[in-house]
């Protein structure tokens, strides 16, 4: 949110879209309903730079934690825990 000097708001900056373009957005759901097997597959298969498969375990962490319900996850195929089992071994492996 943007005020001016006065306080009143003036403008509303909505970055929400900011990651269109960026695969890691689409690879997000490969953390979301691929296990590890699967995942190494689609890295095989996709000649996509490695910090694209990290912004996206960084998306897949933000959704499981933050913006999806356990319901909604469930529709993805995977619980909470795995996603955020396969995220923690990324970072520590």
């Amino acid at each position: 949110m943007l005020f001016d000097r006065s306080g009143r708001l003036v403008a509303l900056i909505d970055f929400g879209q900011a990651c269109v373009g960026d695969p890691a957005c689409d690879l997000a759901f490969a953390w979301l309903t691929c296990g590890a097997r699967e995942r190494d597959g689609l890295r095989e298969r996709l000649e996509l730079p490695e910090d694209a498969w990290l912004r996206a375990a960084a998306w897949a962490l933000w959704k499981a934690l933050i913006s999806a319900p356990d319901d909604v996850l469930t529709k993805y195929g995977r619980s909470r825990e795995a996603v955020l089992s396969d995220v923690a071994d990324l970072a520590t492996g």
